[in-house]
């Protein structure tokens, strides 16, 4: 990080999100979520939790760990600094390939970019947002991975039908 970045993020108003992906079957019933904390230095003054299920009947969990970041940076309101927290090796790597593989016409040293619409859509929201990434090892005792965890696998099994109205009804406590 930065010492800029580190300064804003200690210092004043940031973002801190915490993203999972899920599946039931590996392609499956896909779900992500995604826990927004709007920071300002340590303290919280608004969580929000979005979650939902796979746009196709049937995913791949690096399809929805990366259409939870995805759908964390699109519902972000204010220009500010975010700091992601992912349990994914493949979104954390690939987040910081991106300029190489886009320099490369979406291509790896193995052929095509998998998952390059999403990836291409993701490549976007980084232009316009300043975001550092942190890697959490899953299942782990972190609470928001655990909530984001949580969504997911939730949204996966498709309890959240009403999308942010379900969200309050099962977890009222998880809206701030």
């Amino acid at each position: 990080m930065n010492n800029e970045f580190a300064e804003a993020v200690r210092d004043g108003r940031h973002y801190l999100i915490a993203t999972d992906g899920a599946c039931k079957g590996n392609p499956g019933t896909g779900g992500w979520g995604a826990i927004i904390q709007l920071k300002d230095g340590t303290e919280v003054v608004r969580q929000k939790p979005i979650a939902g299920q796979g746009e196709v009947m049937i995913s791949t969990n690096n399809q929805m760990e990366l259409t939870a970041v995805i759908r964390a940076l699109e519902a972000v309101a204010e220009p500010l600094p975010i700091v992601i927290i992912s349990d994914s090796r493949y979104v954390i790597d690939g987040a910081k390939n991106l300029p190489k593989w886009k320099a490369k016409g979406w291509r790896t040293t193995n052929g095509a970019v998998a998952n390059k619409e999403l990836w291409m859509v993701l490549d976007q929201l980084l232009e316009t947002n300043s975001v550092r990434w942190v890697w959490q090892r899953g299942h782990n005792g972190h609470y928001l991975n655990g909530l984001a965890d949580e969504l997911s696998s939730n949204a996966a099994l498709g309890l959240y039908p009403h999308g942010t109205k379900s969200l309050k009804a099962r977890h009222p406590k998880w809206f701030r």
